[in-house]
């Protein structure tokens, strides 16, 4: 199992490398290469969420390691991306209402609202930041479907399809008998840049905090002892023959037939009992 240091050293070097990949696309972006310009802010964003992820993974070491293997599929940074946004703008209405409401205009200082960030992340009541990788292609497949409809580049809108946008950037695909060039995602890169830039603005709180040994105590343990708080990794469904497979994982190697048997038998009648309460 990795170190929470180890953690913490990957979530800058992940930030750094976000902030490169958004320079880049801007550069690529004002010299007309608008679909790369807008592949590449995906994965800056992609980046970002493996930042966020590490810094969650050097807070809550115990889990760490299923959050990693998570975090190889690309659907899965995706998926953190955007429930890190979400949940940005939710904690953004509340401080404007309390700003509203107060009369008085003033907000919380960033180091508040970046650990109110991560507390609420922590929370199980926000659901899983960390989807099974089947959530997130199922996610991500909604949006390859909408991204490769010819209909939708005819309207002036600017919805982000972020997941399959990368891969649209950079191959011809043919849809309902219509040739779908690389170009047909220009003019998402704007958008993607910004999107990541947006993102970005906590990169210089959070890397602070990452490097200071000091802070980064204050910072955890705050996030550690939130009511309700623990790292939410949804977990996937298995199937009778993987149950089985980790059931009989367990067993000694002095184990009888019929006690392989009554396991493949008991795990076979679990995974089915999951499936029914899932379905």
């Amino acid at each position: 199992m990795k170190s929470p240091k180890t953690f913490r050293m990957a979530a800058m070097a992940a930030l750094t490398n976000a902030i490169e990949l958004r320079v880049e696309a801007e550069l690529l972006a004002e010299n007309g290469h608008n679909s790369r310009a807008a592949a590449l802010a995906v994965i800056g964003l992609e980046e970002f969420a493996k930042a966020v992820a590490c810094t969650l993974a050097a807070i809550f070491p115990e889990q760490s390691s299923d959050l990693w293997n998570r975090l190889k599929d690309h659907n899965v940074k995706q998926w953190i991306a955007q429930t890190f946004e979400g949940l940005e703008c939710e904690l953004q209405y509340w401080i404007d209402g309390i700003s509203w409401g107060s009369g008085v205009n003033s907000s919380p200082e960033p180091e508040a609202v970046l650990l109110e960030t991560f507390r609420t992340l922590s929370k199980s009541r926000w659901g899983s930041i960390v989807p099974t990788k089947t959530s997130a292609n199922a996610a991500a497949k909604k949006d390859q479907k909408f991204l490769n409809d010819p209909r939708m580049h005819a309207r002036p809108t600017e919805i982000m399809a972020t997941q399959f946008l990368k891969n649209a950037a950079f191959y011809v695909d043919v849809e309902e008998g219509e040739v779908l060039l690389p170009t047909r995602v220009d003019r998402y890169a704007n958008y993607e840049i910004r999107g990541l830039a947006c993102s970005l603005e906590h990169r210089p709180l959070l890397k602070q905090i990452l490097s200071d040994d000091h802070k980064w105590e204050a910072f955890a343990g705050a996030v550690r002892r939130t009511p309700g708080g623990g790292l939410s990794i949804e977990e996937e469904a298995l199937t009778p023959k993987k149950r089985a497979i980790k059931e009989l994982q367990r067993l000694p190697e002095t184990a009888t037939w019929d006690q392989i048997k009554k396991k493949i038998e008991r795990a076979v009648q679990s995974a089915a009992e999951e499936r029914r309460m899932t379905s």
